[in-house]
This record gives C-alpha cells, sequence and structure tokens, in this order.
C-alpha cells in the first residue's frame, strides 16, 4: 500500500474532527483508488462530528465497491435525510444537493426531498428537484417532472423582472432544473453556464 494513502488511513482515526475530515475529502478524491480505506471509511460514516460523517460517506460513493455503497446507503443517505428537516435554511439545501450527489446511491429518499417541494421558491426545493433527478428512477424522475411542469414558466416569466434578486434566482432555478425549455429561455436572455 502507498505511504501517503496508509497516511491518510491514519489519519481517519485521529482524535481531530479536522483531520478526520481533511483526510476523508483526499481520499474521496482518489475515488477507486481509496478502496483499501473502506473498513475505515465506513467508522467514519458514522462519526459524531456530521461534516467527517458526509466526507466519509462521499468518499465511499466515489470508491463505489458494493461495501462502500451498501455503506453509504445505510448510514450517509438517512443521516443526509434527517438534514432535510433541519430547521437551517442553508442546511436543509447542502442536504438536498449532497443526496443529488450521491445519485442513484440516494433512492429511497424520494419522499423526503419532495416535501421541500413546499418551500417552492427556495434553494432546497430547487436542489430537491435537481437531486431527484439524479437519482433517475421513474419514480424520482416523475416527482422532478411535476416540480418542472409546476415552476419552470415561473421561472422563465421572472427573467423579465424588475428586481435583479428575482431574475437572478430565476436563472438560478432555470440552471438547476436544466430542461430544453430552461436551457432555451436562459439562451434567449444571454444567460450561460
Amino acid at each position: 500500500m502507498d505511504n501517503s494513502l496508509q497516511l491518510l488511513i491514519s489519519a481517519l482515526g485521529s482524535e481531530d474532527a479536522y483531520e478526520r475530515s481533511v483526510a476523508a475529502e483526499a481520499l474521496g478524491n482518489l475515488g477507486p483508488d481509496a478502496a483499501p480505506a473502506v473498513k475505515e471509511l465506513i467508522r467514519c460514516a458514522k462519526d459524531r462530528d456530521p461534516e467527517v460523517a458526509y466526507l466519509a460517506g462521499q468518499a465511499l460513493a466515489r470508491v463505489g465497491t458494493e461495501e462502500a455503497n451498501q455503506a453509504v446507503r445505510k448510514f450517509t443517505v438517512p443521516a443526509l435525510v434527517k438534514r432535510l428537516k433541519h430547521p437551517d435554511y442553508s442546511e436543509r439545501s447542502d442536504a438536498a444537493m449532497s443526496l443529488g450527489e450521491l445519485g442513484q446511491l440516494a433512492e429511497g429518499s424520494e419522499l423526503e426531498l419532495q416535501q421541500l417541494f413546499l418551500e417552492p421558491m427556495s434553494e432546497p426545493a430547487l436542489h430537491a428537484a435537481r437531486a431527484l433527478r439524479s437519482i433517475g428512477t421513474p419514480k424520482s424522475m416523475a416527482m422532478f417532472e411535476q416540480f418542472a411542469d409546476q415552476w419552470q414558466e415561473v421561472f422563465i416569466e421572472q427573467l423579465l423582472h424588475d428586481d435583479e434578486a428575482v431574475r437572478d434566482f430565476a436563472c438560478f432555478g432555470l440552471k438547476l432544473l436544466d430542461t430544453p425549455a430552461a436551457r432555451k429561455a436562459l439562451e434567449i436572455v444571454g444567460v450561460g453556464d
């Protein structure tokens, strides 16, 4: 085993949460090459520090072995689903975005993501819609399409709003929806990627 890989694995056992999180993130950047760290990453996916647990889950998802994927489903997804109910707006938004990054590994979180649609003109709702599209199951795609059908036209209309903040949010929403109509509307008003 590579010496630097061994050092990162050792750092996962540090008393310092920051060191554990840095090691988990670095291992995630290695992707499948971090497979020797799976056991330690699974332990960190249950860490009391939410940042360490999240980064360990992301690393496991990038390793991609069956054992790693099972751990993501068992530990990371439930922790993120719990954060979808957090009173803080940014926590809900980050949790939805993180579930979207997990793609199909987040299957089973669809109903909780859909609950964020109750905050329709919000970042958490937009990230939830994007996460549902990333999950990619027939169920999640139907939920995504329902949201897109409901809000796409509103966002397109808001591209012409007098208030710049409203226009910016509409652009953000259309970029996250990333439907053909959304891309066309953004192209017409001159908003690129």
